[in-house]
């Protein structure tokens, strides 16, 4: 895959209007050849290119009109009314965001002049450094390129795994760094896969009414359980595995320990989203009047929480847990710290040794972030910022986004040290994830939903 990285004059067409992706080689077909055939569509689409940019120059001047009207009104008003701290609020607000708007259309601007000049540069047949435009140290893989929907996409050292649909069944695909290949049974409906390292467990369809659990141990796929049960959500470490089954009635906890099966919950009450980690599991399970955390050590299972709040999502990482509940965010090691008490609605907490990062509905939708010591803010923008995942202190989310292209999610990478926006055009991201450094998403190319790797 060097041949990302080196100064060659392969054909790169970047789609930000006309919805391809930005940055990524459509295929390793002879360069002169691309050249000849393609030469009068990127002429077309440089124009294309060009009106789009006028156009977003013309928002732009619209914006800067009406952002400096609203500050004349504003200061206008308050030498008229001095002590109007609502009409102050309200004018302060009226102008950060048009801020934020023209800032956005300023990057969108600056993104396409760049990919025009990337385009004119492929046209004169000069060389051209295949690094997509405003994204300097990133390099771009597509991993797929098929008329099938690839979705759901997990990353770890070893794999990449996702879901594949062919012929209205879907199936596990992984990719190892040299191929890409099914780990599960086309003959069944496979989904819900979840990556520790090389391993993968995902539920497969025996019939409309009963799931089985399926574990792919780095060479081989087996079927780890055979019963009448609904199981589904299953988690891996270290040969490790948990699952809920229904059993008709409820929701209960179903562990394997790497040598045999253990029904963890037997109650008349749900218990659901089990996590585990070196054979200790995080589950969140209806006491009667909501749903409280449990925790099973590995010998004992104890309630972590009796409140009156409705706790969800446990996750865990070096033996601490983190939750959301009634608005706030929580973790235990060993006790239990409240981390916001801030009247915000605080939600999809998930940590990763010792980083903690969650959504927060503070002026619109903004992604926080406990470094082990302090509550940061790592967003302030207009746009929905959420689902965000950590690994090793790196942060990855999507925003969702009303702008010129209309509304869209693109995703967003903080490094440790600044925010690095990867995708920027009409199309929606589906999934995504991050493991030390690497980053996948999932992204509409063509009409269907492809693979891409960030590294």
């Amino acid at each position: 895959m060097e041949i990302y990285k080196k100064y060659t004059t392969i054909l790169v067409i970047f789609g930000l209007i006309i919805g391809l992706e930005s940055g990524y080689i459509i295929n390793q077909r002879n360069t002169a050849q691309l050249l000849d055939e393609m030469k009068t569509e990127i002429s077309s689409t440089v124009e294309e290119q060009n009106e789009k940019m006028k156009e977003l120059d013309d928002k732009i001047s619209e914006l800067e009109t009406e952002l400096q009207e609203t500050q004349d009104q504003m200061n206008e008003y308050l030498e008229i009314f001095s002590d109007a701290e609502e009409l102050r609020i309200f004018y302060e607000t009226r102008v950060n965001s048009l801020e934020d708007k023209i800032d956005d259309l300023l990057v969108l601007n600056k993104n396409l002049k760049e990919e025009i000049q990337y385009l004119d540069a492929i046209i004169n047949e000069q060389p051209v450094e295949v690094t997509p435009p405003g994204r300097s140290g990133l390099d771009f893989f597509q991993l797929t390129d098929n008329e099938l929907d690839d979705k759901w996409v997990q990353i770890s050292d070893e794999l990449i795994v996702w879901e594949q649909v062919v012929e209205d069944r879907t199936r596990i695909m992984a990719y190892d760094g040299e191929s890409i290949f099914p780990i599960s049974d086309h003959s069944l409906d496979a989904e819900d896969p979840y990556l520790w390292q090389n391993q993968v467990v995902w539920h497969g369809w025996i019939s409309e009414s009963s799931t089985e659990i399926f574990y792919y141990n780095g060479s081989t796929t087996i079927q780890l359980t055979n019963n009448n049960l609904f199981e589904r959500s299953p988690k891996v470490h270290n040969n490790q595995i948990v699952w809920v089954a229904n059993d008709d009635h409820d929701n209960e906890i179903y562990f394997y320990d790497g040598k045999q099966i253990l029904q963890l919950t037997d109650n008349q009450r749900n218990d659901m989203d089990p996590v585990i980690e070196d054979g200790k599991i995080a589950w969140i399970g209806q006491d009667g009047n909501n749903f409280e955390v449990y925790f099973y050590n590995g010998t004992t299972i104890h309630q972590l929480t009796d409140n009156d709040i409705h706790e969800a999502s446990p996750c865990i990482s070096v033996g601490e847990i983190v939750w959301s509940g009634g608005g706030n965010t929580y973790i235990y090691n060993g006790s239990i710290t409240q981390l916001t008490d801030d009247g915000y609605n605080n939600q999809g907490a998930t940590i990763d040794n010792g980083t903690i990062v969650w959504q927060s509905n503070v002026n619109g939708l903004q992604i926080m972030m406990y470094n082990g010591s302090e509550v940061i803010q790592l967003t302030n923008n207009s746009y929905y910022n959420q689902d965000a995942k950590v690994s090793n202190g790196q942060v990855v989310w999507k925003g969702l986004i009303d702008d010129v292209f209309g509304i869209h999610s693109d995703i967003f990478f903080f490094d440790g040290k600044s925010i690095t926006r990867l995708s920027s055009d009409s199309s929606m991201t589906s999934s995504y994830d991050i493991h030390n450094g690497r980053i996948v998403f999932v992204r509409e190319v063509d009409g269907d939903d492809e693979i891409f790797l960030v590294t």
